[in-house]
């Protein structure tokens, strides 16, 4: 099941996509953004009124080039996610 996410990097930089795949302490998604493994980044997944949205904080662990150009696949563990 495909949920709404929104992903944003510390610099302010977030992009509105759909997750590919989440678990408990991780998740998959594809975006536009440039990031690198290592990457810090901050998701919220589901549609949370802005005043209860939480950003979870997460690694990126891997990536890999999506089908559309200038889109890639990102796995990201989640720190402190339920």
């Amino acid at each position: 099941m495909r949920s709404v996410l929104g992903v944003g990097l510390p610099d302010g930089l977030e992009e509105t996509g759909t997750t590919e795949n989440i678990s408990k302490s991780g998740l998959c998604f594809a975006c536009s953004l440039e990031m690198q493994v290592g990457d810090r980044v901050y998701v919220t997944v589901g549609l949370d009124a802005p005043e209860e949205r939480r950003d979870i904080p997460g690694l990126i662990m891997w990536r890999r080039p999506a089908k559309d150009k200038g889109r890639a696949f990102y796995g990201v563990k989640l720190e402190g996610g339920e």
